[in-house]
């Protein structure tokens, strides 16, 4: 008896129609799901690929940094070496210039 009005009810219209809708709503839950968690899964490589952006733009201005520092302290030595030079010459052009004779008398 029981099997005779289940069988009675799923032939009802009302009652198919009833069950596709649930069928359409499980599947549109089902994709939902599934978009959220493609969703997640692609943020989650975003910010994975940001992290490595910055950590790139980290890197490239430490070494700046360390470049323009080397840079400096090459252009200081140069520069003191070219003193250097430059008192050196100096000092044997004082050195090997014929001294003049001072006058007397004054």
């Amino acid at each position: 008896m029981a099997q005779q009005q289940a069988q009675q009810q799923m032939q009802d219209p009302i009652i198919q129609m009833q069950m596709k809708d649930q069928q359409l709503k499980e599947q549109d839950l089902q994709r939902k799901s599934a978009k959220d968690a493609a969703d997640i899964m692609l943020k989650q490589e975003q910010i994975g690929v940001e992290k490595e952006r910055i950590a790139a733009q980290a890197k490239t201005a430490t070494d700046k940094q360390k470049f323009d520092a080397l840079k400096a302290a090459a252009t200081m030595r140069n520069d003191k070496e070219r003193l250097l030079a430059n008192a050196g010459v100096e000092l044997l052009k004082a050195e090997l210039a014929p001294s003049k004779p001072t006058k007397k008398g004054d």
